[in-house]
């Protein structure tokens, strides 16, 4: 069985999102992603820079989890255990992913700026 990996694009993706989310600068290169972003509404401009919208943190998320489940299926299909020590990857990632949403939900509620709640 074959495991097909997240795409070139979609780790691109994810690696601007991420940028976005901790208020970094985009290499030059995703300048025309980061316009298509803006445009579908995953992330916006302001007078501070670039943060993620509430759809741009969950679509951050969902590829954070398609990484790691990828991680997953391919230790998988290769036959490596894992002891309780190391927890799998997709576990442990759903549990950062899931304390940062809390983060920027709380920070939303509180009106700071929640796009920096991403580590």
């Amino acid at each position: 069985m074959n495991v097909d990996a997240a795409s070139l694009e979609e780790l691109g993706l994810l690696e601007c999102l991420h940028a976005i989310a901790h208020g970094e600068e985009l290499a030059q290169r995703s300048y025309a992603l980061r316009d298509r972003l803006i445009e579908a509404g995953l992330a916006t401009q302001t007078e501070e820079g670039l943060s993620l919208t509430p759809a741009g943190i969950e679509r951050c998320r969902s590829l954070q989890h398609r990484v790691a489940s990828d991680r997953e299926a391919q230790r998988a299909f290769d036959g490596q255990q894992t002891s309780e020590d190391d927890p799998p990857s997709m576990i442990v990632v759903a549990k950062s992913v899931s304390a940062e949403l809390n983060e920027i939900r709380r920070s939303e509620d509180t009106g700071q700026n929640a796009s920096s709640a991403l580590d």
